[in-house]
């Protein structure tokens, strides 16, 4: 997994290392401006399985042939949108899309920006909230403390096989125990009760050691069958 580039308010300025020349980019809260004069940089670096740092030095992209390529993601008010940019020849073009959840993979709670880029969880997931669909659900694969369960103390508890379930009506969560501190979760959640999914996924991603893996409109595929039985009753 390449290391990526975050810009908030906060951490905003990037200069890219493009050969003999340097490209500036400055993020206002809404798009990122390139220039060629010279910036206070400031950014965070987020590399998977690794943490994330706020930098202030020059970042050089990766390089293929001649073309140079770098990822920036950028975090708005209620969203996050990622710049995949590309350096050719003195050239510049990028693709810009929603941030997907995908960046959230490998991403370990270490590093002095940590608490900075909780706020790219909180858009991806509010990206995800934002296609108002019936119902909602999420697939975490996640390395963390036993203590975790606490997040569901609110919830009433049903063990059934090597499957914990906690629920409430119009809200599920499948827990399964595939390792030392390594679990597997599968969410789901009535439109009515977003708010809801949106605080635990938040929560469960925050305390996690390691993000393995997260998937956004899929569950667990031994829960299915489960889920079908049982998400109707907790609808009620």
């Amino acid at each position: 997994m390449i290391p990526k580039i975050v810009l908030t308010r906060k951490y905003h300025t990037l200069t890219i290392s493009n050969g003999n020349d340097r490209l500036f980019i400055n993020f206002d809260g809404r798009n990122l401006n390139f220039t060629p004069h010279g910036l206070n940089t400031q950014y965070i670096l987020y590399i998977p399985y690794s943490g994330v740092y706020v930098k202030n030095c020059d970042f050089t992209p990766l390089r293929h042939n001649s073309t140079r390529y770098v990822q920036v993601i950028t975090v708005h008010n209620d969203y996050s949108l990622t710049y995949d940019i590309h350096l050719s020849d003195g050239k510049i073009s990028f693709a810009k899309y929603l941030t997907s959840e995908e960046v959230l993979r490998g991403f370990v709670n270490n590093g002095d920006a940590t608490q900075e880029f909780h706020q790219v969880i909180r858009a991806i997931i509010h990206n995800y909230l934002s296609m108002g669909t019936p119902i909602y659900t999420a697939y975490l694969k996640l390395s963390i403390d036993d203590e975790f369960i606490r997040i569901f103390k609110e919830l009433r508890c049903r063990i059934l096989k090597n499957v914990i379930i906690f629920y409430s009506a119009g809200f599920s969560v499948f827990i399964k125990r595939v390792g030392i501190k390594r679990f597997n979760l599968s969410i789901s959640s009535t439109s009515a009760y977003t708010d809801k999914f949106r605080n635990i996924v938040i929560e469960l991603l925050r305390s996690a050691l390691i993000v393995h893996d997260v998937r956004f409109g899929k569950i667990d595929n031994d829960v299915k069958i489960l889920l079908d039985l049982y998400l109707p009753c907790t609808i009620k």
